[in-house]
Formats: C-alpha cells, structure tokens, sequence
C-alpha cells in the first residue's frame, strides 16, 4: 500500500485520546504549515452553511466541530450566555477535501506547547486521505492520500498516542503513526468490513483493549500489541437479546444490522455501548471477557439508533436518527428519585437529570454515579428523554459542555437539522452534586423558569421530560455575506497587474487584482479596465492561457451555466470566438499537457457537468474534438501517447474507464476494476479532477499571485474568492522594481481627500481614503504585459501528473458536427464593452499598498491605523475580507468574517498570530525604501510589536516562537528580519512565568537530551535552533545546566549537512551567543567548524589529510549565505575572545600540513586585518610571527603555496598598523611589541634576524630608514624615539655572534638602541589614537614624526 504525504512541517508532542494523556514520538508535520510564507486573501461571497454529517465538541467545551455534506469542515465556538443559552459563533472554515468526510475524532497533539486538550482534528474520507487539522486556527497540518484501501470508517488513537487505527470498507485495519501518518502496518484478514471502533484504555502499563463492531453485526474484541503493530483476538461477544431486560418486544423488530457505533466510558474502564439500528447493548468488561448486560431498543416507529456517549459512569445518552434523544441508567429504577426539586426535601446523592426544576436523582445512601454498576445487573431505566414537537430525519446530534470544568455549567444537547442553517438544542444538567443542583434557579432563573412551566408533565413516568426546545439560526451569523450583491463565481489572474472576475449576471470584469477586496462588483461598471458581456447567466469557469499556450496572443477562455465557451481578446477587449460544446454547464478548463502527442499545438480542454469533454484548438478558435457518453462524473484524463489513445476516468466505485482511438475518434472500449487500474498505471500523462471544487490546488506558489473561487462541493455554489499571495516572492518583486511605491506628492495632511472607496455592505466606517491615481495613464496591452516570469495559465481545477514515455501526435474526430461546436463570433449576440471611465491608472503604482491594506489589520492600535490612513494612504477592506492560512497539501483554513476591527484573528493560535504579525510587519518594511517613510515604518514596526494580551485585549495570542524561527535565516529579507524583530519584542514583552513555560517544554525536544534515532529529528533540531535564540536574546532563562544542554545541540547542528539549513543556524547562534555558549563546549574545535565554511578553504585533495572538526566535507563549498553567516560569527567569536581565534588561526596555519587550512586561515587573518585591526593590534606580533613560520623553505613546495597569501597579508599589516615596517631592499620585516620589544625578521630565511630591546611601554610605530641601515622606533605611552644601527653582511654576522645568536639554530640577536630622543610627557594608552602615529623620512639620517594631537616632530641622527 503506497501512501503519499504531504507535510506541512514537522512537530513532535503528546497525543491525546478520551481524556488519557500519551506520547508522541515525533510528529513530523506540526508547525510549519506555511512554510513558503504564502497565504489566502479572501473575500466572502456567500454562506459555505451544508448540511452537517458528523458533529464533535472539544473536551473542554470552547471548540465546535462540524463536517459538512460538501466536503468542508467549519468550526464554531460554543459559549453560554448569562441565562445558560447556547451561542454558536461561525470560527474557521477548514478547505481541503477531494472526497467527503467519513470519519473523524478529536485528539490532542504538541503544537506550540504541551496540549492540555483537545488541539487536533483527525479526518478520513473516503477516498482512504487521512489529515491532521489544528482545532484553534483550522491549519492542516500534516496530509496523507491513500493510507486506507477504501472509505474510512473510524478513527482512533491508541492509549501511546503513538499510533492511529484506521478501520472501514475493507477487510484490513491500517495502524498509523500519528507523527507523521505514514503506514506502520496494514493488518489483514480481518472479518469483513467494520462499522466502528473504540478502544479502552486500562492503564500505562498495560495494552489497549480495541473493541470492533463489523457492518455484518459482529463484536470482536482485540489487544493491541504495540511492539508487534498488531492486534490479538481476544474473543467475540453475541449481540443477542439473551438478557431478561429488552424492552417491548412488541415493538421490536429483529432486523438490527451492522454496529453504527462503539462508545467506551471514560468514566470508569468497564461499560462499553454498541449501538446497531434497531437496538443498543451495553457490555462490560469482566477480568478481558466482554460480555452483554442488557439491550435497549429503539422504539420510535421509522427510525434507529444514531449514536451514544456516556454522562457519568451509570449513565448513557441514546439518540436516534431522527433527533430523539433518552438518557438511561444502568441499574434498578428502585434507586432513583424523580420529582421537582422543590417537592424532594431530602434531596439524593447526586442529580444524574435535571432540567432546572425537576430532578432525576440516585436516592440517598445509594452507590454514586462514579461507581460501576453492580456485576451481573441487566436492568435499566429511563431518567429522561428529549423530543421536539416534530422529528427531524437525517439529523446529528452532539452533546456540547461549555464549560466543563464548572459543573453547574448546562449541557446543550444540539440538534443539527437536515436544513443546514437550523439548529435546535436544550439545555441540561447531568451528573451534578445536590447542592450545586438547588443553585441553579439563582444562576439561571430564565432558563429553570421556562423548564417549570411544563412542570406538570416535566417528570411524568419517572424522568425527566425535555419537551421545550430552542432554535439557533446559524444564517445569521452570514447575513452580511447573503446580503452583498450578486456574486463572483470564478476568477483568473491574465497578467501580474490584473484579473478577470467572472459573476452571476453573465458579465466579466478585468480590473487591478486588489480591487474586490475594497469595492462591490456594481461599482466595476464604471472604472473597470475592461467590461465583458456575451454570456446569459452566470460565468462559471474562466481561462488565461499563458503565451506559450496561446501562441502569444493574450486570450481569456469563458465557460458559462449558458453552455457557452467564448474565447475574447484581452488586447481589445474584443470576443474572438463562441461555440457550444455542451449540453450543460461548462465546469472547468484545463490545458491540454505537453507531450501527450494530442495534435493541438495550442490548445485546452473543457469539461462540463453532462460529462463531455471538449477540445479547443486556440489558434483555429474551434472545437476539434467533442467527447461524450460518460455515464459517471468524471475524475480523471489519461494520455498513452505510444498507442494514441485518450482514457477518460470516473469516479464511480468500479473506476469506470472510456478509452478512446485519437486516430479514428472512436470509443474503442470501456473497461472497469483491475484491468482500468492496470491500464492508466501505464499512461504517460495525467490530469486529476474532483467532484469537489478544489481550484486552491491547482494554484501556484512559483508566481506572487494565484486568484481562484471556492466553491461549495457538489452545489457547486460560489462561497469566496480568494487571492493567494505567495508573499517572499511579493517582496522580491517590489525590490526587483516590478512593483513601485510613490510617496505622497504632497504631505498627506494636506491632500485633497477624493472620494472614499465605495465599499461592500458593513464596511467599517474608519475614515480611510484611495490613494491618488498615478499620473501615467497605462493602456489595457501594457497592464496585460506577462512579467519575465514564465506564467503558467490560470483558472484550472486540475493538476498533472507526468509520465515517463515518450510523446506521440494524436487527432481525434468528433462524434457531432463541428458546424454545432463552433459559432463565429460575429454571429453572436455579445458585447465587449470598454469602461466608460478610464482605468485608474497602472496598478503596480498601488498594487503593494492595495495587499497591505486588505491585509492589515484595523482597529488594532490606534497609532498604527493612524500612519497606515495618513502617511502610508492604505484603507481598510470589506468586513468580508478575512486572511486564512495555507497548510499541508495546499488546503486553506479561512476564519469567518467577523468585521476587520475586531481582529479575532488574533485569538486564534500563536501560529496564526505569528503568521500575521509577520505578514504586517514584512510588507511594512518595504516601504522603508523611500526615505520618507523611514521613522513611519519604523514607529508602525515598533506598534505593532509591542502588542501583548492585556485588559482591553486579553484573549490576544502571543506569536509562536517556533513558526518565527524557522524564518530567522530567511533569504528575502524583509521576512528575516520581520522575524527576528517580532521575536525579540514577544519574548520582550512576555511574562516571566510564560518564559519559562516555552523553556520548561522544548528544552525535552534538544538533540543533545534525545536519543541518537531521534536527535537529528526536525523537531528536534528546530528545539536547538529555537533555545539557541532564546539563549542570545536573554540567557537569563537559562539555567547552567541548560545552557551546557543548549550549547552542545548547536554543536550536534554545527556537523550537519553542509548544505542544510539548521547549520546556518547554528553558525550564526555559535558565533551571537559565544560567551555563553564557550565555557561548555570545546571552544577550538567549534571556531574551526565555524572557519571551514567560511569559503576561505579551498576543497581538500583526495589524498590530503585534513583534521575535520566537523567541517565542509570533501570536495563540498559551502553556499554564499552560509560563507556570509560563517564569516559574521568568526568575527563575532574574535571580538569576543580575541586570544582564542588568533591562536586557533595561527596555530593551524602554522602546523597543518594541508595547503587549503594554511591558505583559508591566512585569508581569514588577512580579511581581519583589512576590516577589524583594532581586534588585532595586541595580537600583531603573534600573528607576524606565525606567518613567517609559514613561509620556512625547509617545508617542500608550502612556502610557494602561501607566499602570494602572505606576501598580501604582509602588505595590509605595514598599511594598516604603525608599528610594523617592511624594507623591499633587505627583505626585512619589524613588529613592536606590546613588551616594549622591536623584531626584526628576514623573510628570505624566515627567521628572526635581531631584537631590539631598549623601550619599556608597548612600541606605537616603527620604520626602516630608505637605506636599510638605520630603524626608529616610537613608545607613546612613554614620548620616547629611539635609533637603531641595523648591520649588515660581515658586521652583521659578527654583532650577532657577540649578542649571542646562533645562525645554525635561528636565534635573534638582541640590539640597544644607539641614539634615544624624549618627545613629550608620557602619554595614556589609546590603542584608536595609535592608528594615527606614523614616522616619515626626510633624508638617510633624518625623519618626522607624526604624533597625536597633531603634532610633527623632526629627529636627524
């Protein structure tokens, strides 16, 4: 079984199910579901409410999770108002699906931090693609296609968190890893297909029971044996009416098909619910046998069983399929006490029902409801039940808690009615102390009220009686979207200035690509750069071919619900063409793929809702080939080119497979099963289509934009439009000159204020204003101008996949006339209408300050919106404008349109904070580059980060940590430094205690505490990367212990692939954070990791040896940015422990015996003094003196290896520092010492020829005379210049004899001066002002002096 997955980063953490906290090992997908930096710009066209499948609340009760008919899951947030009623708020909608959604389960996951509950969202579908969702923000997280051979049933995850199981149509169960959902093991032979699972765990120790239900009727129960991945038969249990307890048997009937459901008490480990159709049985766990303690049957006439969940240990919550609802208690109803709450003096133990008045409670002195019930009971009883006063068929019910950690609290058992916008509920209390019970006509005196007035008949027959419900109207909360004008039902970018939108009213609009976003469509008729009128009804599929598809010419292809296909001329706004090439609706374009050996050199393909398939020849503008016949929808087009042949696919469950001749144009065959999914195995070309409207997959993040609509499933119902901005290349445009910003022409407070941008309905009412128009005037050719970007065409539903064969020509005929397919234009009646108004001028002119201003977010500070309005000219967009996310797999999460001011976006998750904040903060930087915006971007920036949860915005979320880190080496950057500064100022701004919570849980994940499979893990290594930070903004958070931990991960990083982002990272940490990093870490071998990538070091040769203290490797050069970084922490390193660098440099120029270690050290000592000789100066004589050994002619072929190097470092020394000289003649070289010592070395030996002794302070300058004979020396700290007779040949041999030299050995000669001079009071050291100090020969015998504060002196000898 092949899986495909998709990552959206990687992310390690524990995993939670039912309420039992396990761990995860690695998941490798969390966090990083935007890497690219690309996100959704949305506008909101109508509501995306359908008919809700499945329905799940958070263990806490906050969150609301809802999988609708069209394939989408839309979350809600669930609150109680002050009287206990229910509110429902529309949160994020979840796209993403190419099939519906047939199970899903609610988990908790490490994202940001240790889960605490609930976080995550596990769907199946079925077509066998499990995703991974964040419940807070709605990213996807992690998505793998094909993990299961079929339809998904039921998900669950086992008591490690380790692994998910997953059961449905099929004989097998397929166990996943829930860290990165790849298959661990399918298991086979299980009997039959299976309708649900659920599994009990017992405990930490000890294996996972997995009870599973089949569709036969079947219960089995397993253990799951986690070292093997495999599950051992325990037993089965008959579910059979062998009980003495069954209810009415007059009303039962026999027929009680597959288990629908399995529910395992998280109550207590024993009580177990199999729900079938027809009956309910409830088993307990006796010693690993399960067997049956009693049945319960539905009785409503017409109906069955729908689900079940436990409230305490004793009781269980049934309901039907039709919105029928009855709590049962498992045990005798002799224990049970119903009656009003004012009548029940005495009270009982605990309420198990109530409604507020009247009360179901265990009589005192009875067993609680936390204890399991008696061994060997069948009986139970009714404690109350839930009717509306009609039924709802095809309903779905949901228990939600709001608040689940007060138990005084209601529950609201939700109804979500086949009328997707209507909800029922009622609010409840169960499994409440009596105390808390007699409270709840204080706290909820409307509520309990309402429940009294049906007191009469409220505990009629021993229960209590549901029988007022409430409504929720859930299209309310879209009012604002239903309300907004006709629609925009499709969309495609035609250049990188503008986009087309085609709507319902038939017309198409070619306007600037922010333009939806600020006006409603009405308005497009005056100031549109093109308006496009021919279609009668709604315009439901548009194309823009690039150049190369086109034959150079800028053509847009329409397809409408008028069956019509138009083909119109951008350049004049003119309809080139018209045909019908269908019956129905044209559904999608798609070009035709390159190499599929079709004989259309320029061409696409339309598909259309009667399943025909039409091909378009652009450069004849007629239909070539007309293909119908297809029974099924279609899901697919094959190409084998060497056989000609095209092969239409579709969806139905036999994998139906149309082959047809391109030769002949004939339907050669029809083939199913097997043998279809053998022959499209061997097709070379491929393009995918889905019953849902997934054109967010098809959009490219190589291009700054992609523009497409969502719609809603099947409906086919037009929900938004969406710009996807892919925002590192945005940037890189803007610097690229592509796109420009204009400073105002005058200062903005005193512009002219023209008109406001008409707004959509519900526009916020801030006093924004449109930028001026440009004064150049484009015309509609050049604003339709391709960049040098080669664009690939837009508007397409599909995506291709390539084969390996070579092409073939094709040419296929049609089955109909070509006179019916295709139409000439002229003898249509259509219009292409220009603008009566001119365009508003180029839109690269606004184009940035358009993005930023649907972007941004209003009403977040008052100083920001100030400077955004006034200074920068944005304005604020539609209330409908929302900004979502992009996660794995390209699904987007969209979060509901709930008015720009009231930023609920921010709410959500720190990885959505984070994500926007460095959106805002990245496009803001950009406008940096015109002076005068300097202080303003810089004043915003600063604003905008300092932003932290407070009293007037308490439900803030502070950006993550981990998502701003894996951008803080970003190659654009604007998004490295936006990411670099918003962490610092949240970290700033965070609470001490926070801190340490973000400490407390990655410091786990650092590879240096992992074990060796897991600690080069991306989890881990981002842990190093994001402790590393921590520990240079402020090693205060860390503690010793943990800085040795943090330290030694960096260096685990630093001998990772050289081509691999996390070294880069840890370079640049290594070198920023050095003095905290050194004391734990062997500090010599880290600076020469850091050095030998540098790009100083040529690669070694095969047979050199090298010590590699975790270097480049062989014959690998380390990237540009990397040698940047590398070089930035040398220098960092060396300013912070000067001595350390200069004796690793030198020592391993001197010693090694490798040229390209000798040759990258000497460069590096010569970068260093050309750009940083104050760090050297104490160090000169050190270094002079390494690099004289270097050149030591007793060394084979070295000296010639690194005489150039040498030769230039020698240069830049005499240049840069005063106290060190060079005589050509002689090829002697002299360095003062700090000790007050003069050397003279002979370079043609490379030896030390003569010591100079006579200064007691550190010697400032020195110069040799022209003749060489003569050397003068400067102390400053003492104003003293001294004389030095330098001998030469005979005398010179025989003065060094006298002093002690040895030629044999090397040894200098030490030397007096022979003349001294005083040129001043002893001054105070100041290594700057040495710098200044130089000597200037007059004559042989005479020289000036240039000393500090200007003054010359002249000395003659």
């Amino acid at each position: 079984m092949m899986a495909m997955l998709t990552k959206g980063g990687e992310k390690e953490g524990n995993v939670v199910g039912s309420g039992f906290c396990v761990t995860v090992s690695s998941c490798a997908n969390l966090c990083l579901g935007m890497t690219s930096c690309v996100y959704p710009l949305t506008l909101w066209t109508d509501s995306p409410l359908s008919r809700v499948t499945q329905a799940l609340c958070s263990d806490e009760g906050s969150v609301v999770v809802t999988s609708l008919e069209n394939g989408n899951l839309l979350t809600y947030e669930s609150t109680s108002d002050v009287n206990g009623f229910l509110q429902l708020k529309p949160r994020v909608l979840l796209v993403g699906r190419g099939a519906r959604i047939s199970a899903m389960a609610l988990c908790r996951i490490d994202v940001d931090g240790a889960a605490t509950r609930d976080n995550v969202i596990v769907t199946g579908d079925a077509s066998g693609e499990v995703v991974l969702w964040d419940i807070a923000d709605g990213r996807a997280l992690l998505a793998a296609s094909a993990v299961f051979p079929a339809s998904i049933i039921h998900i669950s995850v086992v008591a490690s968190g380790r692994f998910l199981l997953c059961a449905g149509h099929s004989d097998c169960i397929v166990v996943l890893h829930a860290a990165s959902l790849e298959v661990a093991r399918v298991i086979q032979n299980i009997d039959g297909w299976t309708g649900s699972l659920g599994v009990l765990i017992t405990g930490p120790q000890t294996p996972d029971y997995v009870f599973r239900g089949g569709i036969s009727g079947a219960f089995s129960t397993y253990l799951f044996d986690e070292g093997n991945l495999d599950l051992v038969h325990v037993g089965d249990t008959p579910l059979t009416d062998s009980t003495a307890n069954v209810g009415n048997a007059s009303n039962v009937s026999s027929d009680f098909g597959g288990v629908l459901a399995i529910c395992v008490s998280r109550f207590g480990p024993n009580l177990i619910v199999a729900v079938k159709r027809k009956a309910c049985y409830i088993l307990r766990r006796d010693q690993g046998a399960v067997r049956t303690i009693c049945t319960i049957h539905c009785m409503e006439r017409g109906t069955g069983w729908g689900g079940a969940q436990f409230l305490s240990a004793r009781t269980v919550l049934l309901w039907t399929q039709n919105g029928v609802a009855v709590t049962y208690f498992i045990g005798h109803a002799s224990q049970l006490a119903c009656g009003s709450q004012s009548q029940m003096a005495n009270g009982g133990s605990v309420v198990l029902a109530s409604d507020g008045d009247t009360v179901c409670a265990l009589s005192s002195g009875t067993t609680s409801a936390s204890d399991d019930p008696a061994n060997g009971t069948s009986a139970f009883a009714a404690i109350s039940s839930f009717h509306a006063s009609k039924q709802y068929p095809g309903s779905t019910l949901c228990v939600i808690d709001t608040d689940a950690t007060t138990t005084q609290n209601p529950k609201h058992l939700v109804v979500f009615h086949n009328s997707p916008h209507l909800v029922s509920y009622w609010p409840f209390w169960a499994n409440i102390g009596w105390g808390a019970a007699q409270m709840l006509r204080e706290q909820y005196p409307l509520c309990v009220a309402s429940a009294a007035e049906d007191a009469d008949t409220a505990s009629a027959g021993g229960m209590v009686r549901f029988r007022r419900t409430y409504e929720l109207d859930l299209s309310e909360a879209w009012r604002e979207v239903a309300e907004a004008g006709f629609r925009i039902t499709s969309a495609a970018l035609v250049s990188d200035k503008l986009i087309a939108i085609g709507c319902d009213t038939g017309k198409i609009y070619v306007v600037p690509i922010t333009d939806p976003f600020f006006y409603p469509i009405a308005e497009f008729e005056t100031h549109a750069a093109w308006i496009l009128s021919g279609h009668i009804g709604a315009v439901t599929a548009l194309f823009q071919a690039d150049f190369t598809a086109s034959g150079g010419k800028c053509i847009l292809v329409s397809g409408g619900v008028d069956q019509t296909i138009k083909i119109w001329n951008l350049e004049l706004g003119t309809m080139m063409a018209s045909m019908v090439c269908h019956s129905q609706r044209v559904k999608v374009f798609l070009p035709v793929p390159t190499q599929s050996g079709m004989k259309v050199k320029h061409g696409i393909i339309s598909v259309a809702d009667d399943q025909s398939i039409a091909v378009i020849d652009l450069d004849s503008l007629q239909s070539i080939h007309i293909l119908t016949g297809h029974s099924q929808p279609i899901s697919a087009i094959h190409w084998r080119s060497q056989e000609e042949t095209m092969l239409v696919q579709c969806s139905n469950l036999e994998g139906t497979l149309y082959i047809w001749q391109l030769k002949t144009g004939h339907l050669d065959r029809i083939e199913e099963g097997e043998l279809a999914e053998d022959i499209v195995s061997c097709c070379d070309r491929s393009v995918v289509l889905s019953d849902y409207s997934q054109d967010y997959l098809n959009s490219t993040t190589r291009q700054a934009f992609s523009a497409f609509s969502i719609k809603s499933g099947f409906e086919e119902k037009p929900i938004m439009f969406v710009l996807l901005i892919n925002l590192k290349r945005f940037i890189n445009d803007i610097y690229g000159g592509q796109y420009s910003l204009t400073p105002p022409s005058t200062p903005p407070q005193a512009r002219s204020r023209a008109r406001s941008p008409a707004r959509h309905h519900g526009t916020t009412g801030a006093s924004n204003v449109e930028p001026e128009s440009p004064t150049k005037t484009l015309t509609v050719p050049q604003l339709l101008k391709v960049s040098s970007r080669a664009r690939m065409g837009s508007g397409s539903s599909i995506h291709s996949t390539s084969g390996n064969a070579s092409p073939t020509t094709t040419r296929v005929s049609s089955d109909r006339p070509r006179s019916s397919g295709a139409i000439a234009a002229e003898n249509q009646i259509a219009e292409a209408t220009v603008a009566p108004a001119p365009p508003r001028g180029p839109a690269d002119k606004n184009l940035v300050r358009g993005i930023l201003s649907a972007t941004m977010s209003w009403g977040l500070d008052a100083e920001v919106d100030h400077i955004c309005r006034d200074v920068f000219e944005l304005y604020a967009a539609s209330n409908l404008v929302s900004v979502g996310s992009r996660g794995a797999n390209g699904y987007i999460s969209i979060p509901a349109p709930s008015g720009r001011a009231s930023n609920t976006e921010w709410t959500l998750s720190p990885t959505m904070s984070a994500s926007r904040m460095l959106q805002l903060v990245s496009l803001v930087r950009t406008f940096g580059i015109k002076k005068e915006y300097e202080r303003d971007v810089s004043a915003t920036i600063s604003r905008l980060c300092s932003i932290a949860p407070s009293e007037t915005f308490p439900l803030y979320q502070n950006p993550s940590f981990s998502f701003l880190a894996k951008y803080w080496q970003d190659q654009i950057v604007d998004v490295q430094q936006a990411s670099r500064i918003i962490f610092s100022s949240t970290l700033r701004n965070m609470p001490v205690s926070e801190k340490d919570i973000v400490v407390d849980y990655w410091k786990s994940f650092l590879p240096s505490m992992s074990s060796a499979s897991k600690k080069n893990s991306k989890t881990n290594l981002r842990a190093a990367i994001l402790m590393g930070v921590i520990g240079c903004e402020d090693a205060s958070l860390l503690s010793v212990r943990l800085c040795k931990d943090v330290a030694e991960s960096l260096d685990i990083l630093l001998k990772e692939d050289i081509r691999g982002p996390y070294r880069m990272l840890a370079v640049e940490l290594l070198g920023r954070g050095f003095k905290t990093w050194e004391p734990h870490v062997n500090a010599s071998n880290v600076l020469r990791a850091i050095i030998s990538t540098t790009g100083l070091q040529s690669p070694s040769t095969p047979n050199t040896p090298s010590r590699d203290a975790g270097g480049s490797q062989s014959g690998i050069s380390p990237s540009s940015a990397l040698v940047m970084v590398s070089r930035q922490a040398v220098v960092q390193i060396a300013s912070i422990n000067p001595g350390l660098f200069i004796t690793t440099v030198t020592f391993d120029f001197v010693h090694s015996k490798n040229v390209s270690e000798r040759v990258g050290g000497l460069k590096l000592l010569g970068m260093f003094i050309a750009k940083k000789p104050l760090l050297l100066y104490s160090h000169v004589p050190r270094i002079i003196e390494s690099m004289v050994k270097s050149l030591d002619p007793n060394v084979p072929g070295m000296r010639e290896a690194v005489q150039t190097v040498v030769t230039s470092n020698f240069a830049e020394l005499v240049k840069t520092f005063p106290n060190v000289a060079f005589h050509h003649g002689t090829q002697k070289l002299a360095v003062g010492t700090t000790e007050g010592l003069t050397i003279v070395y002979d370079l043609k030996t490379a030896t030390k020829g003569q010591v100079l002794e006579g200064h007691s302070k550190p010697v400032t300058a020195v110069a040799f005379s022209p003749d060489g004979k003569l050397s003068v020396t400067f102390s400053l700290e003492e104003n003293c210049v001294r004389f030095w007779q330098l001998s030469t040949g005979f005398l010179n041999s025989l003065a060094s004899a006298f002093s002690g030299a040895s030629q044999a050995t090397g040894a200098a000669g030490h030397m007096k001066s022979f003349r001294d001079f005083m040129a001043g009071a002893p001054q105070k050291p100041n290594p700057t002002a040495n710098f200044d100090i130089k000597f200037e020969w007059l004559t042989d015998r005479s020289v000036k002096l240039h000393s500090v504060d200007e003054i010359k002196l002249v000395f003659t000898v």
